[in-house]
């Protein structure tokens, strides 16, 4: 619907002034002389005339024209349907059909009392006439996320009312009980809220990483549903051989089990074992009897080696900080105490060597010879020339063989390895250590973790250091580690600032260096069935500038030996390659691609997982969706009564919503206007020439 009204500039009394102004031009022109044509024609030119001024006069006032449009908005019912996998699990094909049925004549009912109707998913909007596409195989229900989208999207929309069909299980996001919403919400319940016989396999707890060889615990967590007096069968598979089998006899009609299960890590790399729950007769649902634990087993653990040439505090210390890591073993090799450890070592910590007795000189050298990474922690006993000799980041000169005591503060520049930001705080209570009073040159190649101060005064010399070259070193310029570690304890309750920086200066060390021309891995090692599977790529020339355009091919090959070959080109824009629907499993992957004329390769493996937590819980839960209806100004109803929701949604009569705007226009913009004007000018000039006169 529009609206018209004219409004002026100026008072609109100016009109009549127009009036007269047009009025004495034309009866100036033609009724003050004598023309050439008879009367009638005259009064024509007259009127011609008039209106022409008239029309000129009325656009000098600049008149608007106010135009306003009504438009009107229906009310709007979203119905929100639950289409995730418990739905399929517990209603057959006819049922799903049904009620789909059901939903496409409550949406035609509802459109012809002016109702505007939209269906809306977890996963995205449907048209009424699609409601046959819809299919019930969404991983995961998150109710408070769907009704928080409506309540976003249609703010500013004429939402009349919300209609939630669903079993009423969640497994993501809040309740949707508690939450406020600003429409009105009927709920439908679907599904069976009677407990039928079932095993339901609930959670797998286990550690992500074993070590070849070791056992490592996998806990398995169950209910049993309706099986009193029954026996249970639990087998755990690895490539398809059962590895561990147990029977439990169930005493309780609802029993919940908690088993634990001790598995030998055989072979390395990421390995899946099926957890199963062998199925029972008139069992609701077989897809929850089944769980898949992926561990990542690994060759066996970072060896640390910790050399002194006679006991002392600071090793305790040392071991003590790593010893809840099950990363790393750790061994002690003391002369005349302990006998020198067989094998490799990943970090070698050297506590006063080289020292004045010149011990331990056939490792010290090796450890030179093959670049091994090492930390070396000085103290009194300490070979200062032998040092200056071994290591590579820090010379250092005595002055006059004298010692200081000094405390310690965090380099705010450190930026090797990352710290908490209570470190700096915690290092700076921590007691005096005794160090050399000397001259440091300390090597570019380095980075000080933490300086020397003295008394009140911060020096720029260093106490603690790490390299940022080739070779892995690091150095602690005076001993009495344990003193600091003790201290901590005793303000905190607590050694975490210690501990942390012993650990990562350890992992620092130990990190291997990459420094292939051509990498290919997954950004991250578990994938679920949902998701994409991601491949970063990375290719360098020969001084390690990153380069594009190469053509790589790449090879999937699952646990059964079954292979998938891909091809791709990398470029500056976009140097990922993503694999999607693949199934749950381990995959290795070769990849390879021409570097500077070589024929390069990276080998890896992930796993891929599936997201089963729409199979844990399979009973419908109407009451959570009686509830949040009484919360929200709505009704409860079954499926069977689509009928009455929809007799009272038009009982009550929901109004549309008008919408106006208003536009001004000018008049004299109007090209009808100029037309006009040319019009009665164009007449007028023809009948005055058309009758003898200009």
């Amino acid at each position: 619907m529009q609206q018209i009204n004219f409004l002026f500039e100026t008072s609109p009394w100016f009109l009549l002034l127009c009036l007269v102004i047009a009025a004495g031009y034309a009866f100036v022109v033609y009724f003050k002389t004598k023309n050439p044509w008879s009367l009638q024609t005259n009064i024509i030119l007259g009127i011609l005339r008039f209106l022409f001024v008239f029309v000129i006069c009325i656009l000098l006032l600049g008149p608007l024209i106010r135009q306003v449009f009504n438009s009107y908005e229906k009310p709007v019912v979203v119905v929100a349907l639950d289409n995730s996998q418990s739905i399929a699990e517990i209603e057959s094909p006819e049922q799903r059909a049904a009620l789909l049925e059901r939903i496409r004549s409550l949406s035609t009912s509802l459109s012809e009392n002016d109702y505007d109707v939209e269906i809306k998913t977890f996963d995205e909007s449907w048209p009424v006439g699609q409601v046959d596409s819809i299919h019930f195989n969404h991983n995961q229900s998150n109710l408070n996320e769907i009704l928080q989208e409506i309540q976003n999207e249609y703010e500013s929309r004429n939402l009349s009312n919300v209609v939630l069909i669903s079993d009423g299980i969640y497994n993501l996001g809040n309740n949707p009980v508690y939450q406020p919403y600003s429409f009105a919400i009927n709920t439908v319940g679907i599904g069976d809220t009677i407990q039928k016989p079932d095993l339901i396999l609930n959670n797998l707890v286990y550690n992500k990483i074993a070590y070849q060889g070791n056992k490592f615990p996998l806990i398995v967590e169950f209910f049993s549903v309706g099986y009193i007096g029954e026996t249970l069968e639990i087998e755990i598979v690895n490539r398809g051989q059962i590895i561990e089998k147990r029977e439990l006899e169930v005493s309780d009609n609802n029993q919940y089990f908690e088993e634990q299960f001790y598995i030998e890590a055989k072979e390395k790399g990421f390995q899946q074992y099926k957890v199963l729950l062998k199925e029972k007769e008139n069992e609701l649902s077989s897809v929850n009897n089944q769980k898949d634990a992926f561990v990542d087993v690994v060759e066996g653990k970072e060896r640390i080696l910790i050399a002194a040439p006679f006991p002392h505090p600071d090793i305790k210390a040392i071991r003590s900080a790593v010893s809840d890591n099950k990363n790393y073993e750790v061994l002690t090799y003391i002369e005349g105490i302990d006998k020198m450890p067989e094998g490799q070592f990943d970090v070698y910590i050297l506590h006063q060597i080289p020292n004045i007795r010149n011990t331990h000189n056939q490792l010290l050298n090796r450890i030179n010879e093959e670049n091994l990474p090492v930390w070396y922690i000085l103290g009194p006993l300490s070979n200062l020339t032998g040092f200056n000799e071994s290591n590579h980041i820090v010379e250092i000169q005595l002055i006059n063989n004298q010692k200081d005591d000094v405390f310690t503060y965090l380099n705010p520049g450190f930026a090797t390895f990352r710290l908490t930001d209570e470190s700096n705080t915690i290092f700076r209570k921590y007691p005096p250590v005794s160090v050399p009073f000397a001259n440091f040159t300390i090597s570019s190649a380095s980075d000080v973790i933490l300086y020397q101060k003295v008394g009140s005064i911060e020096t720029d010399k260093p106490l603690f250091m790490v390299s940022t070259g080739d070779r892995k070193e690091a150095v602690l310029i005076g001993s009495g580690g344990w003193q600091w570690r003790l201290a901590e304890y005793a303000q905190n309750e607590s050694t975490g600032g210690f501990d942390e920086m012993v650990t990562k200066t350890i992992q620092y060390l130990s990190a291997k260096d990459d420094r292939r021309k051509f990498k290919v891995y997954p950004v991250k090692n578990e994938f679920y069935t949902n998701e994409p599977i991601v491949f970063e790529t990375e290719a360098y020339n020969d001084i390690y500038e990153r380069i594009y355009g190469q053509e790589v091919g790449l090879i999937l090959k699952d646990e059964n030996g079954n292979s998938n070959s891909y091809q791709y080109v990398t470029s500056e824009a976009n140097s990922r390659y993503t694999i999607n629907n693949l199934i749950p499993g381990v995959y290795q992957f070769t990849a390879s691609a021409d570097i500077n004329g070589q024929r390069e390769s990276s080998t890896g493996s992930f796993i891929v997982k599936e997201l089963q937590i729409e199979q844990t819980v399979l009973t419908a839960n109407h009451q959570l969706l009686r509830n949040l209806a009484n919360e929200n100004g709505g009704n409860f109803y079954s499926p069977d009564d689509l009928d009455k929701l929809s007799g009272k949604m038009t009982q009550l009569k929901a109004q549309s919503v008008i919408h106006s705007q208003e536009d001004y226009l000018s008049i004299i913009n109007i090209k009808w206007v100029f037309f006009l004007i040319l019009l009665l000018f164009s007449i007028e000039w023809f009948l005055r020439k058309y009758h003898g006169s200009y």
